[in-house]
């Protein structure tokens, strides 16, 4: 991953685990009446999926990573033809913290579904670790990731997003059901519209082993392993 930015991996769930999530995921969406393709601060909206999501086998892998990681960040997306959105080429730059503390380094406060964004340090988001829980089969009929390897090793100017995209040919990222995607955020990548009907359940997991400066914290920070021994 250190010079790819990304890897995939397969068979990190099983089955059964993956279909509990899956009728956690789905018993919450009945109970709210609505079609729902997005979940915020998923393992607290849904305690449950915790002790699932964070299996020993994924455990394992963020020890292997960094043994001072803790949960920043848990979403889940289901992409439909409902619900099927393009997302162009970016970085994802942004974290969620608990309030708005000016601080120098940290730039482009933003407030969205009642959380502050921020864009911190370089430093912050070259520690991140993302990890995608995929519950369906992906492909690019059903908006599977593409990304640019090699392109996760500094913030990128619109212009220079522009530039290496325009002269890379991405890498379609195929990820069978329980497996994971896993990605540094400063990866260049993007998806496309579904033209399949199936589903594109991916639960989005974030990880830092950074802690913030002076009164700031992380909005979701989450530690998990003394929970799971």
């Amino acid at each position: 991953m250190t010079d790819k930015g990304f890897c995939i991996l397969h068979h990190i769930f099983t089955q059964n685990e993956l279909d509990q999530m899956k009728s956690m995921l789905q018993a919450y969406c009945e109970a709210k009446s609505e079609d729902t393709y997005a979940i915020r601060n998923l393992l607290q909206e849904i305690p449950g999926l915790k002790s699932l999501a964070l299996n020993s086998n994924l455990l394992k892998i963020l020890d292997t990573i960094d043994p001072a990681l803790f949960l920043t960040k848990a979403i889940y997306f289901d992409k439909t033809q409902e619900s099927n959105w393009y997302v162009t080429w970016h970085q994802d730059i942004v974290i969620n913290v608990n309030e708005k503390i000016e601080i120098n380094g940290f730039t482009g406060w933003t407030k969205k579904f009642g959380v502050h964004g921020v864009v911190p340090p370089d430093e912050y988001l070259k520690n991140t670790v993302t990890v995608r829980i995929h519950l369906d089969d992906t492909d690019e009929t059903n908006g599977a990731l593409k990304v640019i390897p090699g392109s996760h090793n500094k913030k990128l100017s619109d212009d220079e997003i522009a530039l290496i995209t325009q002269n890379s040919i991405p890498y379609v990222c195929e990820v069978p059901a329980c497996g994971i995607q896993i990605m540094k955020p400063l990866l260049l990548h993007a998806s496309s519209k579904a033209t399949s009907l199936k589903h594109r359940r991916v639960i989005h997991l974030e990880f830092n082993s950074q802690e913030m400066p002076d009164k700031l914290a992380w909005a979701e920070r989450t530690e998990f392993r003394s929970a799971m021994a």
